[in-house]
């Protein structure tokens, strides 16, 4: 009897249902329906899906990602469409919400944001100027989609999320 092989063995089993148990999970958060997405986003996405999940599970949100058609002509109905449909629902009340999202992987998305500072005057204690500054960042395709899926997150899980 070669004990060696029955360990080897049941580690094997060990590590097959731990990976089971972690997909699971995972699917539970995130979970990506169309597999012939437009060019190299599914794969990233599939790659992205342990960083999504965790995400979502800490936010008690659900993403699902769908390939969007909208706007797209009938005589192209068999190409992968350019974009995607992100569905996040919250987990606590069921409310959802949806955004379309460029599905480009090569393509740079440009972002700016303002940001209010506050400049104290040198010599005067309580004269401050206040100022708008502006950021300019430039996102690549997945950082594009966290981005939409943290904004989307705080839309329905926000103080202001039982307006929606």
């Amino acid at each position: 009897m070669n004990v060696g092989r029955i360990i080897g063995n049941i580690q094997r089993r060990i590590d097959t249902n731990k990976i089971l148990k972690q997909e699971k999970e995972m699917e539970n958060f995130v979970h990506i329906h169309d597999v012939n997405t437009y060019g190299d986003s599914f794969s990233q996405l599939y790659t992205a899906r342990p960083v999504i999940a965790n995400y979502a599970k800490s936010k008690g949100v659900r993403v699902d990602v769908f390939e969007s058609r909208e706007g797209m002509n009938s005589a192209l109905a068999d190409e992968p469409a350019e974009n995607l449909k992100v569905v996040l629902t919250n987990l606590l009340t069921r409310k959802s919400t949806e955004k379309i999202v460029p599905a480009k992987t090569d393509a740079i998305y440009p972002k700016q944001r303002e940001q209010r500072v506050v400049i104290p005057v040198k010599g005067e204690q309580d004269l401050q100027y206040v100022r708008t500054g502006i950021h300019t960042t430039e996102d690549n395709f997945l950082r594009n989609f966290y981005r939409n899926i943290e904004d989307m997150t705080r839309s329905i899980t926000g103080k202001n999320a039982a307006n929606i």
